[in-house]
């Protein structure tokens, strides 16, 4: 008897615990599409419509650390990241830094918002962050074509070529 009871009980959680996943999965969904809807809403009735959630934050304080950013675009919604960009050798900021916002609204409000703003001294450039291009090359990269540097066997057909000039 008392193993038919725990076969119920087993059967009954864990039909009750697909059904909250359900609920839960249902839920979330209603919030995002109500949250898609707001932003479209607000998007048309700001000036210009954000298309990522990135933010570029240029002429950045040397001292800035990433607190400090943090709780300046704080007031304009849920700052989902802070990354202020520093150098590979020094480890000194490059005087600009990354920030996400957790919705569009958030980001042109934020956008709009610090434009300008005195931070540590300096006017911030605060303006939305386009991802990298694909073709954009990394560093200092240099295009030796056409620009010499060539093989050593192309001096040897150069010599030749002007030895029978000579001629």
């Amino acid at each position: 008897m008392s193993w038919i009871v725990i076969l119920v009980t087993f059967v009954v959680g864990f039909v009750l615990g697909l059904g909250v996943t359900f609920i839960i999965k249902e839920r979330q969904r209603d919030e995002d599409e109500s949250v898609e809807m707001e932003e479209e809403q607000c998007g048309a009735t700001l000036n210009k419509k954000v298309t990522g959630k990135n933010i570029y934050v240029g002429n950045l304080s040397y001292d800035a650390k990433d607190g400090d950013l943090y709780q300046v675009f704080a007031p304009y919604g849920i700052v989902k990241s802070v990354r202020i960009v520093k150098d590979k050798f020094s480890g000194e900021s490059r005087g600009f830094a990354f920030v996400e916002m957790a919705t569009l609204i958030e980001t042109q409000l934020a956008i709009e918002g610090l434009q300008g703003r005195d931070f540590k001294g300096r006017k911030l450039m605060v303006k939305e962050a386009h991802p990298r291009s694909e073709g954009r090359p990394q560093g200092r990269k240099r295009d030796l074509g056409k620009r010499g540097g060539g093989s050593r066997q192309g001096e040897r057909h150069a010599n030749r070529r002007s030895k029978e000039r000579r001629i």
